[in-house]
């Protein structure tokens, strides 16, 4: 039995495994592919996979829809109903999450923060110094 990619680089990867997902990517003779190979269509499926998660979001809605139709053309009202729902709730839940983030106060640490100029009054300016945020932070802050 020849020896897989993942295992000519020593790694513990069981033969069972790399079939298995060798079928699911349909690669025929798995066992067969150099590293270069294997490091090629990698590469190739992360830039196939980065395409398609461009518009994931918009090929599942188109999906759902078209899923609901077929099942309405069947006669399966109640099903297509279903599946209606189920785009709108995961719109819903898209819209919830954009006002959780709109209100939701930020809780993360100061950036940039407003100070008074000591040699010239009245004059202020915007620092991002760690040392000058504390300073004027504890002083603001007694």
């Amino acid at each position: 039995m020849e020896q897989c990619p993942s295992e000519k680089r020593g790694c513990n990867i069981s033969s069972s495994y790399i079939k298995r997902i060798a079928k699911k990517t349909d690669i025929s003779h798995p066992m067969s592919l150099t590293i270069e190979d294997c490091i090629k269509e990698r590469q190739s499926a992360s830039r196939r996979y980065k395409k398609l998660k461009r518009n994931a979001k918009q090929n599942r809605i188109q999906f759902i829809e078209e899923l609901a139709t077929q099942q309405a053309e069947r006669g399966n009202e109640s099903i297509s109903n279903a599946i209606n729902r189920i785009n709108r709730n995961e719109e819903l839940r898209e819209s919830h999450r954009r006002i959780k983030m709109v209100t939701k106060p930020f809780c993360g640490a100061t950036e940039k923060v407003l100070i008074s100029t000591e040699n010239i009054a009245g004059e202020e300016r915007i620092t991002n110094e760690k040392i000058e945020i504390e300073k004027a932070l504890c002083e603001q802050n007694i």
